[in-house]
């Protein structure tokens, strides 16, 4: 399974409004390697592959990371603050929230296991 680690978020608040078409209670979310902004990110040609599947993972209280959102769809997600947004590019199943929603990623090992929920 080839999954990409596309970085750990969080949420920020920008000094000025910078979107001029965002509602007035946007939340915003930034990487922590780059500060580049969530919404820019998505809007950004070649970082997610086309039909590739997209989650969010957070920490749960024994330190484990566990996976939330899991969609096609990258404008489905939205990394809160210390999450971790990951791709997995060669997954054909159908369901891919039944598949991975609450499993455990092992970033040591690069894998998923199931989750203790």
């Amino acid at each position: 399974m080839k999954i990409i680690n596309h970085g750990t978020w969080q949420i920020y608040y920008p000094v000025h409004q910078t979107r001029t078409d965002a509602l007035f209670n946007i939340m915003y979310s930034k990487r922590d390697k780059d500060g580049v902004d969530w919404y820019d990110y998505l809007k950004a040609k070649g970082k997610f592959m086309d039909g590739s599947v997209k989650m969010t993972c957070y920490r749960d209280h024994e330190g484990d990371w566990v996976v939330g959102a899991a969609n096609r769809d990258p404008t489905m997600l939205f990394p809160g603050s210390g999450q971790i947004i990951l791709e997995i590019t060669d997954y054909i199943g159908e369901d891919p929230q039944d598949h991975f929603g609450r499993k455990i990623y092992d970033p040591d090992a690069n894998v998923f296991k199931d989750g203790k929920f």
